[in-house]
């Protein structure tokens, strides 16, 4: 019996994580973490910046400074 290994579109995949906090002092903080079966190294970077890009969007740094 021979193993054959799916290489197709269906076998391609992307995780995104996003972790979000506050501390005791209200600061708020985050990280993130993109994970990718099926996409280069240069994909799955370029989608990790595009989360990052979001969440600096949408929790600016003058907010956690506050």
């Amino acid at each position: 019996m021979t193993e054959s290994f799916v290489t197709t579109e269906e076998a391609r995949s992307m995780r995104r994580r996003v972790n979000v906090s506050i501390s005791t002092r209200g600061q708020r903080t985050w990280d993130t973490t993109v994970d990718g079966v099926g996409y280069s190294r240069e994909e799955i970077l370029a989608e990790s910046d595009a989360l990052v890009r979001a969440m600096e969007a949408r929790y600016p740094a003058a907010e956690a400074a506050a």
